[in-house]
């Protein structure tokens, strides 16, 4: 019985490829594979990608900008320290060496401020050494206000520290070269102010250093987070795509392993004959590639060696010969065969057989090779005809049928003991392949009866030669002990009347006596041949004993059977037997008897016919006598 298949099952075979071409679905896993590998690199490029955005504003808008923002710091601290040094000293060198060092601290954060507004390189140099410290890169900051706002406030601020720098530097000079003691105050206001100015500038670069610091450890916080959040989406496709790979991986080995071992399974019971074919087991594979194409040709074998199987033990069983071809024939139209002639070799002739189930009347060769078999030339050759292979390739067909035609040799033995000739329209689109697999499988049954009807030949040969007599070809009195019966029941059913005749040739002993044995057995068969050709082909003659002939008219009117009779009586009478010295003249009595007007007893009808017989030769021989019951003597038979 078919599986149903289920709506989950449905889908699996359709996400697992599975009714795909086992070429198309290998294709299509490999572009399935192609698929999650893109999927796979544009999670990780813009994974990639985005981290490095991230990184980058952090390299490129956050660390310089708050490095520089500390080596700023840096320079106001020594900016502060050289102007307390300064202020401190009376010395003209030391006081010198202090304002050279601020000048250069103040040049360099000069440097660094107009880097930050305008952007580029910056190089910082160790001013003791001249050696290069670093190169920071510093974007352009006119997009960020913030930062705007810093060089914008520290510009102004830094302005006014150089200012009242400059003133003290040249209140200083003249402090200590004129020694002066009323600039103390000045410096010292000087000095409070420019301190607090440098505090000032201090906090405001600590103030964007802090807030630079505050950008990197946020951008830091998504860098970490949005690399979990990427490593977590590559983890989840990774095992999607190695679950789905191990999925498609396993469900294809069952799709392609498991129907593989089924039907290897299958085809090894069927090798060792296991396998019973009368419940015609079939594999319940129902997938659309070239597997399951596999199984289906192989429940076709299944279905075709169980059909033949059957076919085998029903013609086994079948009676008769007409039987065996009545099944071969239906076995021919259910493959598609339906126009055919099934045609047996006997003495000779082919003589076409199943006309009762075929209902052919009108053959389609010359009528020459009904009489010699060895015209056909599938008989004379045991090979197959095909019309196909070869237009007009036997010259018997007839032409004028517009048939093309197979004739399919039956051998039975080492001989052809028939043909089977298949036909098909012509001026048609044939598929030869498909012509081909309807003949061999037509062939196939051919084979599977052969013998079937090579035994019931040979047991109708052993049959006719038990109840037919050797000398005269006729039957014997064993068929009326075998068939007696199914002639009285057919009569009876029919309503009609049996004739009976016994015949008997007249003073027969003095043939043996006189020309010996082998001409009374000459006479006996030109009798036979006689008594045939005086009756039609459905009555029976048989041999009833010595020279005693016993004929059975079939379905006979009233009277007519003692015309028969007289007929039969008449042609004895002109019989001849070339004999050495002459020609033999002999004549017959005829006893007659109906059944069942005569009697209801079938033997006692041909006890009364045999009675009859026995008043025609009392009464002079040469005659036909009808029964009457005056002839009757007994009380029974």
């Amino acid at each position: 019985m078919p599986v149903k298949i289920s709506w989950l099952t449905r889908f699996i075979n359709f996400v697992t490829f599975i009714n795909q071409p086992i070429k198309q679905r290998f294709i299509s896993f490999f572009f399935a594979i192609i698929f999650w590998f893109i999927v796979i690199s544009v999670i990780s490029i813009f994974s990639l990608v985005h981290v490095k955005g991230l990184v980058d504003e952090v390299i490129v808008d956050t660390i310089p900008h708050e490095m520089v923002a500390q080596k700023i710091i840096r320079k106001l601290q020594a900016v502060n320290i050289n102007v307390i040094e300064l202020i401190g000293t009376d010395e003209l060198e030391i006081a010198n060496k202090a304002i050279s060092l601020a000048d250069i601290r103040l040049s360099d954060i000069n440097t660094y401020v107009m880097t930050l507004r305008n952007g580029g390189f910056l190089n910082d140099y160790t001013r003791d050494t001249g050696e290069l410290v670093e190169t920071l890169f510093i974007k352009v900051v006119s997009t960020d206000q913030k930062d705007q706002q810093f060089i914008q406030d520290f510009s102004h601020l830094f302005s006014s520290i150089e200012d009242n720098y400059q003133q003290l530097v040249s209140l200083k000079t003249d402090a200590i070269e004129t020694h002066n003691p009323g600039l103390i105050e000045p410096l010292k206001r000087l000095s409070r102010e420019l301190s607090e100015q440098l505090t000032k500038a201090i906090s405001l670069s600590n103030q964007y250093s802090a807030e630079h610091s505050t950008i990197y450890g946020m951008n830091g916080e998504k860098i970490n987070e949005f690399t979990f959040l990427a490593l977590f989406v590559l983890g989840v496709a990774l095992t999607v795509t190695t679950m789905l790979l191990i999925f498609l991986i396993s469900s294809t080995s069952r799709a392609i392993v498991n129907p593989l071992n089924a039907i290897v399974d299958q085809i090894k019971l069927l090798n060792e004959g296991v396998v019973d074919l009368s419940r015609s087991q079939q594999l319940d594979i129902y997938l659309k590639d070239e597997i399951g194409m596999l199984a289906h040709e192989l429940n076709g074998l299944i279905t075709s060696i169980h059909g033949m199987n059957s076919f085998k033990k029903v013609i086994e069983a079948d009676e008769s010969l007409t039987d065996v071809y009545s099944r071969l024939g239906k076995s021919f139209e259910e493959l598609g065969l339906p126009d055919y002639i099934i045609y047996e070799v006997l003495d000779s002739k082919l003589i076409p057989v199943g006309q009762e189930f075929t209902g052919k009347v009108e053959i389609n060769c010359n009528e020459d090779i009904l009489s010699n078999c060895d015209l056909c030339r599938a008989k004379r050759t045991s090979n197959v005809i095909s019309s196909f292979d070869y237009p007009q390739i036997c010259k018997q067909f007839r032409m004028e049928v517009k048939m093309e035609h197979i004739c399919v040799p039956m051998i039975i033995g080492s001989s052809t003991g028939g043909v089977i000739q298949f036909l098909l329209p012509q001026n048609q689109e044939y598929n030869r392949s498909e012509v081909d697999r309807k003949i061999f499988r037509a062939k196939n049954y051919i084979t599977e009866s052969i013998h079937v009807i090579e035994a019931k030949r040979l047991m109708n040969t052993l049959k006719d030669s038990a109840i037919k007599d050797t000398l005269t070809g006729l039957y014997n009195r064993r068929l009326l002990q075998e068939s007696g019966d199914s002639i009285v029941s057919g009569v009876l059913r029919r309503k009609k009347t049996l004739g009976l005749l016994m015949v008997d040739l007249d003073y027969f002993k003095q043939v043996n006596d006189t020309y010996g044995h082998d001409v009374g057995d000459q006479v006996l068969s030109t009798l036979a041949v006689v008594l045939k050709s005086s009756v039609r082909t459905s009555d029976i003659v048989i041999r009833f004993g010595g020279e005693e002939f016993l004929i059975i008219l079939m379905d006979v009117e009233d009277g007519e059977s003692l015309k028969i009779a007289e007929k039969i009586r008449s042609n004895i009478e002109k019989m001849e037997v070339k004999v050495h010295d002459g020609v033999l003249k002999k004549t017959g009595s005829i006893g007659l008897s109906e059944f069942p007007k005569d009697t209801d007893g079938f033997w006692q009808a041909i006890k009364y016919a045999d009675i009859s017989l026995y008043f025609a030769k009392e009464s002079g021989r040469n005659r036909v006598i009808r029964f009457d019951q005056s002839m009757w003597k007994g009380q029974e038979f």
